[in-house]
């Protein structure tokens, strides 16, 4: 506001200034014009009668040279010569007093230039002046822009605290059996022809497995409790598509009347490849059969390999029960893979070391599921992807 104040008084003092300016120069304009017009002009006509009576005088000197010896031509032509003579005299003068008028009128003429150059002069400066201001207001413009662009990037690198929960606590459930407890990964619903809807879950095979090998149907539904921001949670289950034990990774469905609310963003295979270490990520999960819990840190390692299988290493802390949940992109919340192991150390007695977590890259997700023919892979031109089963 105050930008606007600033630069709405400076332009109203220029166009006083300009209208006060013009004003000046065409009034001077104007006079030089007058000048210039009344002016008097060289009288040839007064040049010519000079030079004529100039050499009619050098005429009758000549004749007086030659006639002094008759008295009464010589008194003729002393009157004739002292007659030319005063009417050169009175010539002359007039024609002096013109050149002194036309050198008065000459200076004047050059003061108006002066003047008038000097307006211009100015005028020039105040047109300079207003290019300066406007190229002011133009660089404060910019500013702004540049500002609301910069708390754009801010606000989306650094998301309201409702955002970060819409998008990787909301997507994080609970899959749970009689004696274990693990995490999963809800995708985006999609609308089936018949009016219901199709959710895809991803998980870790483990989680699956210790699940269902406690249950009396080995292959039955696996039980998933999905979370609301006010605490509450509603439980339905899901059944299993396909699993990949190497990678350690499953994916599962659920259908349901209404869509699922909060979905994890899936990035493109470009959008993973730029991961780099040092990046930081958020783990997310259900450890011990809490709700989900965030935790922050950074990728460790892009090619941790075990039993020939390429997984990464992250440094935000996990515990048991973390197993299936997933490891989220910090700033842009997508998800980037599932937890899957946790490092212990020592045999007789092994200690968890938190801070050194496995996780199966999302790319090797994809790759499986698209070799394997479980399902498409489908990648946007904004970085982001799909996983679509069937159709």
């Amino acid at each position: 506001m105050q930008r606007m104040l600033f630069a709405g008084a400076l332009g109203a003092v220029l166009v006083s200034m300009g209208v006060v300016r013009q004003s000046s120069l065409d009034g001077r304009l104007a006079s030089l014009e007058r000048a210039e017009g009344a002016a008097p002009r060289r009288d040839e006509a007064l040049v010519r009668q000079i030079e004529h009576l100039a050499r009619e005088l050098e005429g009758l000197r000549r004749e007086l040279d030659g006639a002094r010896e008759d008295t009464g031509l010589a008194l003729l032509l002393d009157a004739r010569i002292a007659a030319v003579d005063a009417a050169l005299a009175d010539a002359s003068e007039l024609f002096v007093l013109q050149n002194n008028r036309l050198a008065e009128v000459g200076e004047q003429v050059g003061t108006l230039r002066a003047t008038a150059a000097t307006e211009a002069r100015l005028e020039a400066l105040e047109q300079g002046l207003e290019q300066r201001v406007t190229g002011l207001s133009q660089a404060v413009d910019a500013t702004l822009q540049l500002a609301q662009e910069t708390r754009a990037r801010v606000e989306r690198t650094e998301p309201s605290p409702s955002r970060r929960w819409c998008e990787t606590l909301g997507p994080t459930v609970q899959l749970a059996g009689d004696t274990t407890v693990g995490s999963g990964v809800l995708l985006e619903s999609r609308a089936l022809g018949d009016g219901t809807f199709e959710t895809l879950l991803l998980t870790c095979w483990h989680v699956v497995r210790d699940i269902q090998a406690g249950n009396s149907q080995p292959d039955g539904p696996v039980p998933v409790a999905i979370y609301s921001p006010d605490g509450s949670r509603a439980t339905t289950s899901a059944a299993v598509v396909a699993a990949n034990v190497d990678i350690d990774a499953c994916l599962l469905r659920l259908r349901s009347k209404e869509a699922v609310r909060h979905g994890a963003r899936l990035p493109s295979r470009a959008t993973l490849a730029a991961s780099n270490v040092y990046d930081q990520v958020v783990a997310v999960g259900c450890p011990l059969g809490n709700d989900p819990i965030p935790t922050l840190g950074n990728l460790s390692s892009l090619h941790h390999m075990v039993d020939g299988n390429e997984f990464w290493m992250i440094s935000a802390p996990t515990y048991i029960g973390n197993s299936g949940g997933g490891i989220y992109a910090a700033g842009s919340h997508h998800l980037l893979g599932l937890f899957s192991k946790i490092y212990t150390h020592g045999s007789i007695r092994p200690v968890i070391v938190p801070h050194m977590g496995l996780v199966t890259p999302l790319a090797e997700v994809y790759d499986w599921l698209e070799e394997r023919s479980v399902a498409r892979v489908i990648e946007s031109e904004d970085g982001t992807a799909q996983i679509v089963v069937g159709g």
